[in-house]
This record gives C-alpha cells, structure tokens and sequence, in this order.
C-alpha cells in the first residue's frame, strides 16, 4: 500500500554533496532520528527570473527550481530549493498512523516584482521512488523538530522563508526524494504531475531496482 497527498540554480556549500545528506541512508533503529540535514538555504536572486524550471529536472539537495509562486497561477514564479530530508523518529500515533515519518525541508524566496502573496509549498511531498508523492502535511506543535512557518503576507522580491514538511509512508518504506508535482493549469508543459521534478542527494531520483530490494522482491 502506497500513501498519497498533496501537500519547493543556487547550489548550498559543498557538504551537501555528501550522500549522508539524507536521513533515509542511516541504519539501525528504524525509530531513531536521521543524521541532521540542513533546514534552510541562503539564496540569492537568479540571473533569469522568467524561466521556469521544466518538469522532469533532476536536482540535488540545496540546488534551486522556479516555479510557480501559487499553484494555479503559473506565470508569478518563486525559487524553491529543498534543502534536504531527514527521518524524524518517533512520532505521534495521530501522524504516522502506524507509518515511519520523514521531514523535508524547504527555503521558499519571493521573485515578484513588487509586493505580492507569500508564495506557497503545495505541490511538494516526499517521494519513496521520485515518482510517487507520499502523505505529506503541515507540522504540528506536536513536533518542534520540524517547524512549519508561517510567512508574512505579503513578500518582497529576494525575501524568503525556511520551512518543514512531514512526509509518511508505510512501514518498511523509506523516503528518498523531495518532488514537485502540481498539475498546474491543465498545461502538458506545466504537468509536473506526470513529470515531477527530483531532489535528491546526489540528484539521481531512486531506481526500481533500489525499491525491489527495500522492499525484499524480485520482481
């Protein structure tokens, strides 16, 4: 069983190379916390603000996708970079539902011109496979490891904010990528349903291969 849900170039310094990046590498106690990652991005405004990032980019940790600032008006773009993911540990029954919760960590900036609406994080999950989006929602006071913030009304161009998601995904299931994957105005170009685009650690999304032996068949 899959869960599902609806719920963000400027590279960060070079430890986010490292694959130790992702919470989803550590081992041992599947209730314990992965290696900290981290939960937020210094960015600066791009060269070229108008070009949106296509559907399909592979990125890597830290690296940087414009797209759209409010999910179903495409043409306002923001920069969106996700920072990385980390395995929460335990968490309240009330979230995980019997699952393993994972925190994707995101640095959302403001490109409009002038004043505008905050830009938002619908779109982004977690993703086991960098195909399929995951129960992802909104932190709680329940969890101060994974603050969701709540940006000011209205931003200015080159103002960002950091913030955290939970993703949950069945037991035995490991979260590996952070996708956009909105379907955005009905347009086969902005179908990043279809065509998510990937963060990973090393900005390969996961393989079939890697998930037939998480999940121990052959087939």
């Amino acid at each position: 069983m899959t869960r599902r849900g609806v719920p963000v170039t400027v590279a960060l310094a070079a430890v986010l190379a490292a694959a130790g990046t992702v919470g989803a590498c550590s081992t041992g106690d599947p209730d314990a916390p992965g290696p900290e990652v981290p939960t937020s991005a210094s960015l600066s405004i791009p060269a070229d603000t108008t070009t949106r990032t296509q559907p399909g980019r592979q990125l890597r940790f830290g690296q940087t996708a414009l797209l759209p600032a409010t999910t179903f008006h495409p043409h306002q773009l923001a920069a969106y970079t996700v920072t990385g993911i980390r395995r929460a540990g335990r968490l309240p029954d009330s979230i995980t539902k019997d699952g393993s919760g994972y925190f994707l960590h995101l640095t959302v900036m403001s490109l409009a011109d002038k004043p505008a609406p905050a830009p938002d994080v619908i779109g982004f999950a977690g993703s086991a496979d960098g195909v399929t989006a995951a129960l992802t929602i909104r932190s709680t006071a329940e969890v101060p490891d994974c603050v969701t913030r709540t940006p000011p009304r209205l931003m200015k161009r080159g103002e960002s904010y950091a913030t955290c998601l939970i993703t949950v995904v069945d037991k035995g299931q490991t979260v590996r990528a952070g996708i956009y994957w909105a379907d955005t105005a009905g347009d086969p170009a902005l179908d990043f349903k279809r065509n998510p685009i990937v963060w990973t650690g090393d900005g390969t999304p996961p393989t079939s291969q890697t998930m037939r032996r998480e999940t121990g068949s052959g087939r």
